[in-house]
């Protein structure tokens, strides 16, 4: 935390602050929280984050879909033998 200087201002201290906070996950490798603040700020792109949801969602049903068929396919029905009657 910096102390206040001599020939620092308020609006200075918050700016710095605010910009602090906006650089520090970019330098520690961090990743930017989704946040509306971060969207309306530009720091996230609102598209290329609903792009890669599409496509996790897309190849989620697609594993989905491929794991249901190769269970259907490998678990057939046992046929029932009927049993002789004495």
């Amino acid at each position: 935390m910096r102390k206040i200087g001599a020939g620092s201002t308020p609006e200075f201290e918050a700016w710095f602050e605010r910009i602090n906070r906006e650089l520090t996950p970019m330098r520690t490798g961090g990743k930017i929280h989704t946040t509306v603040e971060n969207i309306e700020a530009g720091l996230v792109d609102f598209k290329t984050l609903a792009a890669q949801t599409r496509q996790k969602m897309a190849a989620s049903y697609t594993k989905g879909q491929t794991l249901g068929n190769s269970h259907a396919k490998a678990k057939a029905p046992a046929k029932k033998i009927p049993s002789k009657r004495k």
